[in-house]
């Protein structure tokens, strides 16, 4: 059956204006979060970015080089903050709900599946909180919705092809390639929706299918597919021009295609595939919302009254999503963030889902539109998607919500709600802000897995490896050692600080610690005896000070 396009009904400005709202909120709580680990990773190598340098050759991390450029961006236009990521995150995040109640609505019937969509990828989201937030795969998934609603996937209601569909094909390309140097797996997105045409004319007996095929005043399907893959092309293409140009582009090949690979393997160790895809699926589809579950199943339940080209559309997304997943499943590591890019595409789904159940309540009566209203908001509360930090996702909300209301956060509240696991901010706040005291300019050389200290106490690096991991790391440990310390002796630092307790098996592959791999590494040990006597220690940081030359 065919679901007829519903019209507009004073009683849909309900959940449109409550979930508006609900993504409001949760974007104000979303610019109060501060930088975990990864964030000062990505910090430091944009700090080098805008003072002339290039990733991985002056600021080591083996994370796709799209997410510096962003760090960048934002401390050219916001300046050296923590916030300025923050509200760039947040633009991101409102052009895609924009998007995405605008696609809903041209392409669902229940016109407030966009509106649902949004306020489910937020909430896990902002839900995520500090650390997993920020990262590449936050941005990726904002690139992905962008290229689809770019993709001319359906002809017009007369059906005729969309205007210039080769362009926008192209420009879908252009995202989704932008979304790949985030996360590789993000590129694909654009070839694989041309496939969906191209599947139409080979499979004309498949009803929902036919949503895709192409007019017969299109480009046709291989001139498209072209376009994709070219718009794919350009971005990439433009930022290994850009490391040639800076004559970095060795050092950008050594890490994503020499050292990644390596430290991807370790998860793949002695585990089962099947096992890895089936815990990668499940963690997704139950792990971290209850409403994602409840959702799809409320959309199989309605499917029979969804149209061809719905069936279609929920078609491509989830292929989408099967993507995304396979990404992840290929990392085998798990961490939350690694799904980020994957909720606003579920949003879609659970959305309509929702949407579909919302009409059935407002043709039902006044009673299950109140049900509706409420008991949404308490099945939220039955999964949260937080993690691994102190505190309740509602504790930590009231905090940031009381705090922002009395004009701020105060420094120790910042400071307990960034704090996690091994990673302590306060300590990295004390020994920024000793660094930071001791003033002059030479650089300082952090012996841990914490450079966000190099931030906060605006001190240079005495070296690209911002962190350790390279020479803990099993594999090219020799190397980096060697080039560590040809850094070391070419650019002395004036403070060293070593950190106890930072053991990250899933990284290095091992459970030694920064101050225990010292033990094992005689050049960087005979140069700390040698050269540097203790000046301050706090939490698990020692900071040795140079001796000066008798």
């Amino acid at each position: 059956m065919t679901s007829p396009h519903l019209r507009a009904r004073p009683v849909d400005l309900i959940p449109a204006v409550l979930c508006s709202t609900f993504v409001a909120f949760f974007l104000v709580q979303i610019l109060t979060f501060d930088y975990g680990r990864d964030q000062g990773i990505y910090a430091v190598v944009a700090r080098s970015i805008v003072d002339g340098g290039m990733p991985y050759r002056d600021a080591w991390d083996f994370k796709p080089p799209g997410i510096f450029v962003l760090y960048a961006i934002a401390r050219v236009l916001f300046g050296a903050n923590e916030w300025g990521i923050r509200l760039l995150e947040c633009i991101f995040i409102a052009a895609m709900g924009i998007c995405l109640v605008r696609w809903a609505r041209a392409v669902f019937a229940p016109k407030l599946s966009g509106y649902f969509a949004i306020a489910l990828a937020v909430l896990i989201h902002a839900q995520l909180d500090f650390w997993h937030t920020a990262q590449p795969e936050s941005f990726g998934g904002a690139l992905t919705i962008f290229g689809l609603c770019t993709a001319p996937l359906f002809p017009t209601a007369d059906g005729r092809s969309p205007t210039r569909p080769l362009l926008r094909w192209f420009l879908a390309g252009v995202f989704f390639g932008m979304a790949g140097l985030l996360k590789p797996q993000l590129a694909f997105g654009g070839g694989l929706l041309v496939l969906l045409p191209c599947a139409a004319r080979l499979l004309r007996n498949v009803p929902f299918l036919q949503a895709f095929a192409m007019p017969k005043d299109g480009p046709g399907e291989w001139r498209a597919l072209f376009a994709a893959c070219l718009g794919t092309v350009a971005p990439v293409a433009l930022c290994v021009l850009w490391f040639a140009a800076k004559g970095a582009l060795k050092d950008a090949y050594e890490v994503l295609f020499v050292f990644t690979p390596h430290y991807t393997k370790l998860s793949w160790e002695g585990q089962n595939p099947l096992v890895l895809a089936y815990h990668g699926v499940v963690d997704w589809f139950t792990g971290y919302s209850a409403l994602v579950p409840l959702g799809v199943s409320l959309l199989l339940l309605f499917a029979h009254r969804l149209s061809s080209r719905e069936r279609g559309a929920a078609l491509a997304i989830s292929l989408l999503i099967s993507l995304h997943l396979a990404g992840v499943v290929a990392q085998a590591k798990f961490f939350s963030y690694h799904y980020g890019a994957t909720w606003p595409l579920t949003g879609l789904l659970v959305g309509l889902g929702f949407a579909l159940l919302w009409d059935q309540a407002v043709k039902a009566s006044r009673l299950w539109i109140a049900a509706f209203v409420v008991g949404i908001p308490l099945i939220c509360c039955a999964r949260s998607a937080i993690r691994g930090v102190p505190l309740s996702f509602y504790q930590r909300t009231m905090f940031r919500t009381q705090a922002l209301l009395s004009g701020g956060l105060p420094t120790e509240v910042r400071d307990v709600l960034a704090t996690v696991d091994d990673v302590n901010a306060s300590a990295n706040r004390q020994v920024a802000q000793f660094l930071r005291d001791a003033g002059g300019t030479r650089p300082v050389f952090i012996w841990g897995f914490e450079p966000v200290i190099y931030e906060w106490a605006n001190r240079p690096a005495s070296t690209r490896y911002i962190y350790n991991v390279p020479q803990r790391a099993a594999w090219l440990q020799q190397t980096m050692r060697e080039r560590l310390m040809a850094d070391l002796t070419a650019n002395p630092p004036e403070f060293i600080v070593i950190e106890r307790r930072d053991a990250l098996p899933s990284v290095t592959g091992n459970y030694v610690d920064s101050s225990g791999a010292i033990k094992d590494f005689p050049e960087l040990r005979e140069l700390i005896e040698r050269r540097y006597k203790p000046a301050f220690s706090h939490e698990d940081f020692m900071v040795l000070k140079e001796v000066p030359a008798p």
